[in-house]
């Protein structure tokens, strides 16, 4: 079900008040924003949600996560049979391989074209966030004219997006974040190792979280 336009503002209307309101009452400042898209990048993995205003990637897929070879959880992952490989990008990385299966009903990529998710990008822009919502848009080979009129077209607004060639488009990233496969890769793909984390030491210069996964941007 589609929240309509004027419901979106005047929830973000009435967020907004409430926080003048008890910041006020607290003796702080306000804050100086309140509305966004969530869950950020990290959070959505965990729940196996898509990140803020993304469909999920597909029904079936790889998702890749680049960890720093001299971070311990990497080591740990490596020495418990994760699959994995050198960084293509960064030979002091490692890419670590993940299946992931969308929800039963989710919208996926597949179901979206990049002019329809650009204008869900700009819904909640205009109506929600009080911030510019980061996105990264996946494009097909015969969008790209539409694309960039759009764009041309919406350009005062335009901020925190990202495109990327969709898989469709026989592009040659590397290591892609993300990679559609059938169902019958993802029943044969090796099943997740146990790990002990408790063995993990913590390292307070590296306890970071991945460049890209709190929301701001999902590549």
């Amino acid at each position: 079900m589609k929240c309509p336009d004027e419901d979106l503002q005047a929830l973000r209307d009435i967020a907004v008040q409430t926080n003048k309101e008890w910041a006020k009452k607290l003796g702080i400042e306000q804050a100086a924003a309140v509305t966004c898209v969530k869950p950020s990048g990290t959070v959505s993995q965990l729940v196996s949600s898509s990140s803020g205003i993304h469909p999920q990637y597909s029904r079936y897929y790889y998702r890749r996560v680049r960890g720093d070879n001299k971070d311990p959880v990497t080591a740990a992952m490596i020495e418990a049979g994760v699959p994995h490989e050198i960084d293509p990008y960064n030979s002091e990385a490692t890419v670590f391989t993940f299946v992931k299966k969308a929800p039963k009903g989710a919208v996926v990529m597949e179901d979206i074209t990049a002019i329809d998710h650009l204008e869900m990008w700009k819904r909640f822009q205009l109506n929600w966030c009080e911030h510019k919502p980061s996105v990264t848009v996946s494009v097909s080979e015969d969008e790209w004219p539409a694309v960039g009129a759009w764009c041309w077209e919406n350009f005062d607004i335009l901020s925190g997006i990202s495109f990327l060639p969709k898989e469709d488009s026989n592009h040659t990233y590397k290591a892609a974040p993300y990679e559609r496969i059938s169902v019958e890769e993802f029943r044969a793909y090796p099943k997740f190792p146990d790990i002990n984390w408790d063995l993990v030491e913590e390292n307070p210069d590296k306890d970071t979280e991945f460049a890209c996964s709190a929301g701001a941007c999902d590549i």
